[in-house]
């Protein structure tokens, strides 16, 4: 039987929500001598978004160099820092990863917090690099010390606690504890779309990990409308030759065979392949 592999649960670690917060925290704020960073940092976000893991690198290390010029313990270095910690990850450079989050952890320890929104962002990084590791019990432990934080400083509903959730979530997931999962994801999804601001994308990627998460314990009734609605949210919010959408058509289709539609499933899986080829023909 074809099964998603368990590793494409993890979008929401390579995409946190704090990449599109770290770049509204300046945008009006700033000092004008800090444009540079910012245009540096917001090109950097869009490259990440799609999957353009070289080109975020460059622009992130021109960021660190004017986020260098700032303060010692200004929160905008530890945001760079933060965020070339997650483009090394995604490139599987793990001791890099490691080394720029102990960093940013370092001085964020010492820097009053500018915004709530901010708080546990060190700590999400290390715990996802030892998810990515395997180290399970210690990146339990720092996910949900982060996620007291961020419930203590913003409240139960704010789509930073979802971000929290859906992290915790996917750690139960990747040792297979379903039915913890299955809670942490539904709480989630309901502050999402109860969101004065939507994330369709973050929507759609809590739809996928849910429908999964019941898909994995043979529950297809309950998954299929969830999986399909990830799919048609990714396509709207991301365009068609998304990664995530072609791990959603996979998904999608492993559920249509497993439930005796194999034409169906052909065509959906004829689609993620053609994304996933192009892709790879395509500079990263």
């Amino acid at each position: 039987m074809h099964r998603p592999r368990r590793d494409r649960l993890r979008g929401i670690i390579r995409r946190p929500a704090w990449w599109a917060v770290a770049v509204a925290l300046c945008l009006e704020a700033c000092a004008p001598s800090a444009k540079a960073w910012n245009e540096d940092m917001r090109a950097a976000s869009l490259a990440y978004q799609q999957g353009r893991y070289a080109d975020a690198g460059r622009l992130l290390k021109a960021a660190m160099k004017e986020a260098e010029r700032f303060e010692p313990e200004d929160p905008r270095l530890v945001t760079t820092l933060d965020n070339l910690a997650t483009v090394y990850q995604a490139q599987g450079r793990y001791e890099a990863a490691d080394l720029l989050s102990r960093q940013a952890r370092s001085i964020d320890g010492k820097a009053p917090r500018p915004e709530v929104s901010t708080v546990g962002a060190s700590l999400n990084h290390l715990a996802a690099l030892y998810l990515g590791q395997g180290k399970y019990a210690d990146a339990e432990r720092l996910f949900k010390l982060a996620l007291e934080a961020r419930e203590k400083a913003v409240g139960p509903d704010h789509p930073d606690v979802a971000n929290g959730l859906h992290i915790l979530a996917e750690l139960s997931i990747a040792q297979g504890k379903y039915t913890e999962a299955q809670p942490l994801l539904a709480r989630a999804l309901e502050i999402r779309e109860r969101a004065t601001v939507r994330d369709d994308a973050g929507i759609a990627a809590t739809l996928n990990d849910l429908g999964l998460v019941h898909y994995f314990q043979g529950e297809y009734a309950e998954a299929e409308p969830l999986l399909k609605r990830a799919l048609e949210m990714r396509e709207k919010a991301l365009g068609p030759a998304h990664g995530d959408v072609a791990a959603s058509l996979e998904n999608y289709a492993a559920l249509l065979r497993d439930t005796n539609r194999p034409q169906e499933a052909a065509a959906l899986g004829a689609r993620a392949l053609a994304i996933r080829g192009s892709r790879a023909r395509s500079p990263q």
